[in-house]
């Protein structure tokens, strides 16, 4: 049975649902979610943990250690693999109810429409944007005052849980800031911030399908697979989290979110994502930087001393890719009429090489303006540069008229 007209529609209104969702800057409804966890842990056989409600993944990066070690006495565990093979399951099933020539046509519609189906993609680009914030910044000594309110953040939670003595009183025993600060900063190194789980958005389009699926045919599914996608569903809300045996740490979302018109994380006057804490990230265009990469005015010499890669990526591009080959005095390293090649090393970074070439379109007052167009390090020759922005290897590019 082929699949409706109306599908693109429905997919249409479906993706925007997704997106709304993702950028929602509404509190997480925290029964719910803490619901939902606990069906997560009941999956290996855990009673529900102990919550922990911190503001933002860089107050779960700092409680880490500090849980793994002197609370619970273990690391956190990562339970995002069952997902992937229960949803591969409850798949199946609706190939089976829709009969395998509709769900083939119905997967042939839904997966080129994105790639990264059900918001995937942009949950994926705030995950990697938050984490990479975190390890620029991973490095950096805590201030004391900012552990003290997290410290005050983990006793206020501990204190209210009258079966939970065992925690509060270890919590006692290590709190002193003077102890903690010296062990915190020389363990952050081996615990980065990847350790961190997100919600389902951010790791499997395969709810986005499911979810879609059923709602779309109409299906009655059984009341286990319904109740988990939507304990999945759920989960999508959670920001980020880290799951002990025990205990579970859980953050809440930023409060306030800019993204390009791409959909990645982006703003050109300050944070893209901010926090309650206070702790934000800087984007430019899905390029992860510091506040200075986005604030304040780029001069090649402040490029130049820029020891951070991403940081540096961000700052040339602000500053223009071609103007700052220019000013470097980049090697030539083939030049024809094809155009000019110039490559320029980076400290710690691939090497930049561009090709410039001549617009054979004329200008108003009919001069033909230059550009320049960014290619492969591996790129040797200004036809090769030439050829490989219209995909073709430089034996297959024989240009009858360039326009």
């Amino acid at each position: 049975m082929p699949i409706s007209p109306e599908i693109d529609v429905a997919l249409s209104k479906y993706q925007d649902d997704i997106l709304g969702r993702i950028r929602s800057l509404e509190e997480a409804d925290k029964a719910a979610v803490e619901d939902a966890i606990e069906s997560r842990y009941k999956l290996i056989g855990l009673s529900r943990p102990l919550y922990i409600w911190l503001q933002s993944p860089w107050q779960l990066t700092h409680a880490q250690p500090y849980i793994s070690d002197f609370l619970i006495g273990s690391g956190p565990f990562v339970l995002s693999g069952f997902y992937g093979t229960r949803l591969g399951e409850i798949i199946r099933r609706i190939c089976c109810t829709v009969g395998d020539e509709t769900f083939q046509d119905f997967m042939s519609k839904v997966l080129p429409s994105d790639e990264t189906f059900g918001g995937a993609g942009v949950g994926v680009g705030l995950s990697n944007a938050v984490s990479r914030q975190l390890q620029i910044r991973i490095n950096n000594k805590p201030e004391r005052q900012y552990t003290r309110e997290l410290l005050s953040n983990l006793r206020s939670t501990l204190v209210q849980q009258d079966d939970n003595d065992r925690y509060f009183g270890r919590l006692r025993m290590f709190s002193n800031t003077d102890f903690l600060l010296p062990y915190m900063r020389r363990e952050w190194g081996s615990r980065p911030a990847f350790r961190l789980e997100w919600g389902s958005w951010h790791v499997h389009r395969g709810l986005g399908v499911v979810d879609f699926a059923r709602k779309f045919f109409n299906l009655n599914l059984p009341a286990d697979d319904d109740s988990y996608i939507d304990c999945l569903l759920t989960l999508a809300s959670v920001h980020a989290s880290l799951s002990f045996k025990g205990v579970c740490l859980v953050s809440q979302g930023p409060i306030s979110m800019c993204f390009d018109n791409e959909h990645r994380p982006h703003f050109e006057d300050g944070p893209c994502l901010k926090y309650r804490d206070g702790f934000s990230v800087y984007a430019w265009h899905g390029n992860v930087t510091t506040s200075e990469g986005v604030a304040n005015p780029v001069t090649f010499e402040k490029i130049e001393e820029e020891f951070n890669v991403e940081v540096r990526r961000v700052l040339t591009t602000r500053y223009g890719e071609a103007r700052y080959l220019s000013d470097a005095g980049a090697q030539v390293i083939d030049e024809s009429h094809y155009g000019t090649l110039f490559r320029k090393r980076i400290p710690s970074d691939e090497p930049m090489v561009m090709v410039r070439v001549i617009n054979r379109s004329p200008e108003p007052d009919g001069s033909f303006r230059p550009y320049f167009l960014r290619v492969p390090p591996s790129v040797t020759t200004a036809k090769a540069a030439v050829a490989w922005t219209f995909g073709m290897g430089e034996n297959e590019y024989v240009p009858l008229q360039e326009t």
